[in-house]
Parts: structure tokens; C-alpha cells; sequence
């Protein structure tokens, strides 16, 4: 994890026309908190919008992909009535994580392993 932030980040970084989307937050098994949904967000917009880009990776840092959700960090956004999940209305899991990218001609992959 990133000591100077430990809500985690989307780390991305292009190579040729694969866009890659890392999940960083290692010491919480990549734990995934609201600011992480909305780097995600932004990175599949990213990859959505930038027509060099064909393919989208997402992957892990560390040992393991994702222990899911840390949900004491979703109570604050929850108790304020909003989605979690979606920026500026658009939602991360539908769009990126199963696969529902708006073009046509851009395509995700996910590579996991561990949890």
C-alpha cells in the first residue's frame, strides 16, 4: 500500500495501446474503498475516451487481487445517501469490472490470483 495513502489508489500506466489499471492498497489485501471506485471510474473513462487505447488490464499489486470491499470505509458515503459505487453516475463494477465497456472497439481484461 501506499503509506501516503492509505484509502488506496488505481495506479495506471500506458504501454503502446494496453492501458494498465492496478489496484494498490497491499497491506488491506486491495481492500477496495470509495476513492478507489472513483480513480476506477476515471481510469475506464481514461480508456473509454482515449482513442490510442484498445485494450484495458485491470490487475493487482501484491499477493492477492482483491479481499473485496472494506466496508467501514463505505458507511460515510452510505449514511449520506449516495451509491458507492457510481461517479458522476456511472457505475465501476457494471461497466469495467463485468465487462460492459461503452465502444466497441475497446475491450477489458481482468487478471487475478490469490484471493
Amino acid at each position: 500500500m501506499n503509506e501516503q495513502n492509505p484509502e488506496g489508489r488505481i495506479a495506471t500506466e500506458v504501454r503502446g495501446r494496453v492501458f494498465l489499471m492496478g489496484l494498490d492498497r497491499t497491506a488491506k489485501l486491495n481492500g477496495l474503498t470509495p476513492k478507489m471506485f472513483d480513480e476506477l471510474n476515471a481510469a475506464y473513462n481514461e480508456l473509454e475516451n482515449n482513442p490510442d487505447l484498445w485494450v484495458g488490464v485491470l490487475f493487482a499489486h501484491g499477493k492477492h487481487t482483491t479481499a473485496g470491499l472494506d466496508l467501514p470505509k463505505f458507511v460515510k458515503v452510505m449514511q449520506e445517501g449516495r451509491n458507492p459505487f457510481l461517479t458522476d453516475g456511472v457505475d465501476a463494477f457494471l461497466r469495467g469490472l463485468a465487462g460492459n465497456l461503452r465502444h466497441a472497439n475497446t475491450h477489458g481484461l481482468q487478471a487475478t490470483r490469490g484471493m
